[in-house]
């Protein structure tokens, strides 16, 4: 009786407003929500996702959307000359705002400490400490760039493009069916840029060495030369791999994780059931009889999510790069998840071998 006196309160309130035109905001990239306006539909208005204005403004998807908030529309890391700066809701900590900065990186603004952003990010000030490279009680400038994630992930504003003038390899016959019913079109995106290096490592070689030149040009390349250089050996010495198909049970099975870890907030390959790659793919397909599953965050290319995946900076077993290469493989799907935490744009590769 408690709960629905309750609820019937929030009604009243709301009903209240309900014919009400709030007045917009002065503020360049906030909006103020009207009558029946909803997330999905101020996302679109402003071309942005409904994850992002979650992330900027530290609300859930599912959150009552009240009338006459205001809400951050537009990226607060980002200001231009022509428009005010965007003041978004502060994490107040010694009477300094925190608020989390898109991508997996950080600038610290005058005044803020690495405890402070450690915990706006969801982590100890001793493992944010350990991420970052820092001893005890070190203090940075403000304008230095702090790592926000152990996780192997890019600045998802940044979509990888190539604009080379370098030839490109010929393009291969067809590599999988453009479309499964059950997949979105950047899921098949990332299949098909699967085959597209499977059926033919060596000539994958080319975008390897544009998106580093790439990296190197912005004077922002964190692989080492002996690092590219040896997954260069490796692709060029690579047979023609089979292609792999799609497979609607597998998919369920990826899909199943990915809503599991996004609604927990952290990255792992085992389930809160338990259950590690191998076991959901055998359990949820019949026909197989092992799987693997490579996650990779912060990327909305599929180019850029497999060259990240190759070179595996930080794996010492190239595990990753052995899941995209693995010839015994015979069916892959591709989820993907959205923000899981801090990190963005997360992404399932679910490979799995048929019996």
């Amino acid at each position: 009786m408690k709960k629905i006196s309750i609820l019937l309160g929030i009604i009243f309130l709301m009903s209240l407003h309900i014919n009400a035109q709030c007045p917009t905001s002065t503020r360049s990239g906030v909006h103020v929500v009207q009558a029946k306006e909803t997330l999905y539909r101020i996302a679109i208005n402003y071309k942005v996702t409904v994850d992002e204005i979650c992330e900027w403004n530290d609300i859930n998807m599912t959150d009552p959307l009240s009338i006459c908030k205001e809400l951050v529309v537009k990226n607060p890391e980002f200001e231009t000359k022509d428009s005010e700066p965007v003041t978004p809701t502060p994490q107040p900590q010694n009477n300094v705002a925190y608020y989390k900065q898109s991508g997996n990186k950080h600038v610290i603004l005058p005044g803020q400490t690495i405890a402070g952003i450690a915990e706006l990010y969801g982590y100890t000030e001793k493992k944010f400490r350990e991420i970052n490279s820092l001893v005890d009680k070190q203090e940075l400038a403000a304008g230095s760039t702090l790592a926000t994630t152990d996780c192997m992930c890019t600045d998802k504003d940044k979509e990888f493009e190539d604009k080379s003038n370098t030839p490109k390899p010929p393009s291969p016959s067809p590599t999988v069916a453009t479309e499964a019913p059950y997949m979105k079109q950047a899921e098949m995106d990332m299949v098909n840029e699967i085959n597209l290096l499977r059926a033919n490592p060596s000539a994958y070689v080319v975008h390897i060495n544009n998106y580093i030149n790439q990296l190197k040009a912005k004077n922002s390349n964190p692989f080492s030369e002996e690092l590219v250089n040896g997954l260069v050996t490796e692709l060029k010495a690579t047979p023609v791999l089979k292609k792999l198909q799609t497979i609607s049970c597998m998919y369920s099975a990826a899909q199943k994780h990915g809503q599991d870890l996004k609604q927990s907030g952290t990255i792992s390959h085992q389930g809160s059931d338990g259950k590690f790659p191998w076991e959901r793919v055998t359990s949820n397909c019949q026909q197989m009889n092992d799987g693997k599953e490579n996650l990779v965050g912060g990327v909305r290319s599929s180019r850029e999510a497999i060259i990240l995946l190759l070179l595996d900076a930080q794996s010492t077993t190239n595990e990753h790069r052995g899941n995209l290469l693995n010839p015994h493989w015979t069916h892959v799907v591709c989820y993907e998840i959205g923000n899981i935490g801090a990190t963005p744009s997360c992404w399932i590769q679910q490979f799995g071998q048929s019996k």
